[in-house]
């Protein structure tokens, strides 16, 4: 390595030699040439002198071509003039030397050929082993003081403070990278992090900027309800820590996060005034696993937009699901619950993430009534099936690989082929828009090519599925698939795996 920081710059710098040379001798031979143009110019001169008067005119005329074609001017400058204006050898040199350090500067600004010690970085502070973390910590202190401008070496020095339960210093190291690289998701959360720790479970203001800021941006990202919500309880605002509570249960969460957060925001509930209006919507969501999202609104008697409307993911639920509706999650502060004498409380499962979505399939259950002011308590159900008796479904569930879970967009577009056999062209084709995986999908009559065909009519049958980037059903690069799984059982669901990335 320490060679080539030197041979590197060394070759562009003869590199530079060698053209600041070429330009010299392309210089010095236009000056000869100037030279030999003068010399002549005199004979000539000394010619017309000699010349009649006729012949003078004409050998002026000629002159003054000559000299206009080889200098651009008609001034002949000076034989000393001439000679001042060679490139010599010291300005060649400065220029070469110049272009020598320059390279070696930028070598060293843009090349960092000490880059190679961060390789192990990473794997020294993912370790478990403390010996481990010293080890980094000598080196990414050393590259503090070498490579202060440098990004990355402040991020992982944050992680490593956080993994020895240094918050503050976390905090100041994570607050640098953003000063040096600007401001990023992944940052913010372990600033964020690193400040609710080290200030006691609060975010303090500076805490709350951020999560805010993360909010204004990306929209409800999970890990900012969270800590937003954590916070409020902890400041005893019982209001805040409401909406946040509220809002994250709107958004896909691990089984005993979304019980914890149920939890809570029943608690919190249970210490507000009791004159309060309130509905409390008791949900049943069994056997519904094709439809992930949940949706509860209230309406005024009249009709009109919805005064409340709370969305709950519910993938993995199988079982009723509780629902709050009151004046903290209204829609608009001048159109709050408790302003109404009754309302229209109603449920509707979809497979969007949007209240409205004409492309999603949705199930509605009944119609309910209520005074809120009276704190009623209702129970939806869904009346009615959405397919026939005699209609076939198959049950798809879809997982994704750890290898290529990674930069996925979100929401994303998954299609569920299903084909007679093992090819052929597609007997249906199911799509979906997925925030999270794993995700259950139902592939039915109702998603056949063909009118008049059915999935009952093949014993046999393979699916698979593709997460496409484009939103087009065709297979495009950056798309990622399944391995195409033959199934001899319409009554039995099948797990698809995405995992292979489309290249070329």
């Amino acid at each position: 390595m320490s060679a080539l920081v030197w041979i590197v710059p060394g070759v562009l710098a003869l590199f530079a030699w060698a053209i600041v040379a070429t330009l010299r001798a392309s210089r010095e031979n236009v000056l000869d040439r100037r030279e030999t143009n003068v010399a002549l110019y005199r004979q000539r001169r000394a010619e017309i002198a000699e010349a009649g008067s006729k012949d003078a005119d004409a050998l002026e005329r000629e002159l003054g071509v000559q000299l206009a074609t080889d200098e651009g001017s008609d001034e002949v400058p000076d034989t000393q003039d001439v000679a001042n204006e060679r490139l010599g050898f010291k300005p060649s040199l400065f220029v070469a030397a110049a272009i020598s350090i320059a390279t070696v500067s930028l070598y060293f600004l843009l090349g960092d050929p000490s880059a190679d010690a961060l390789k192990p970085v990473r794997a020294l502070v993912e370790s478990e082993d403390p010996a481990d973390w010293l080890r980094a910590e000598r080196l990414l202190v050393d590259r503090t003081t070498t490579s202060h401008e440098n990004a990355d070496v402040w991020f992982y020095l944050g992680h490593l403070r956080f993994k020895q339960e240094r918050y503050e210093e976390a905090a100041a190291a994570f607050r640098r990278v953003t000063v040096l690289a600007g401001p990023s998701e992944n940052v913010d959360l372990f600033l964020a992090q690193s400040l609710f720790i080290a200030n006691q479970g609060t975010l303090g203001d500076e805490g709350r900027e951020i999560v805010t800021r993360v909010l204004s941006v990306g929209g409800d990202q999970a890990w900012a309800l969270e800590l937003l919500a954590l916070d409020a309880a902890r400041r005893s605002d019982l209001e805040g820590a409401i909406r946040y509570s509220s809002r994250i249960l709107g958004v896909p969460l691990p089984a005993e996060r979304r019980a914890m957060f149920q939890e809570m925001e029943r608690q919190l509930r249970a210490r507000l005034p009791t004159d309060r209006a309130l509905v409390a919507a008791a949900v049943d969501v069994a056997g519904r696993s094709r439809f992930p999202w949940l949706f509860v609104t209230a309406r005024g008697v009249d009709g009109g937009p919805p005064i409340v409307a709370v969305r709950r993911a519910i993938q993995g639920a199988d079982g009723p699901i509780e629902v709050f509706l009151d004046d903290l999650v209204s829609m608009m502060p001048t159109n709050l619950l408790s302003t109404h004498a009754e309302v229209d409380i109603e449920a509707h499962l979809s497979t969007s993430n949007r209240a409205v979505d004409p492309d999603a399939e949705e199930l509605r259950s009944g119609v309910v009534r209520v005074a809120p002011k009276e704190r009623a308590r209702v129970d939806l159900d869904f009346p009615g099936v959405a397919q026939g008796a005699g209609d076939v479904a198959l049950d798809v569930r879809i997982e994704i690989d750890e290898t290529v879970r990674e930069d996925l967009d979100v929401p994303s577009t998954v299609f569920v082929i299903v084909r007679a056999g093992a090819g052929g062209p597609p007997l249906a084709v199911k799509k979906v828009l997925v925030s999270s995986f794993p995700v259950e999908v139902v592939v039915s009559d109702a998603d056949v090519m063909l009118p008049g065909n059915s999935l009952a009519l093949s014993d046999d049958i393979s699916v698979m599925a593709r997460l496409s980037r484009s939103g087009d059903a065709m297979p495009s690069l950056g798309d990622i698939e399944s391995d195409l799984l033959r199934h001899d059982d319409l009554n039995k669901p099948v797990a698809v795996v995405l995992r292979r990335l489309i290249e070329e």
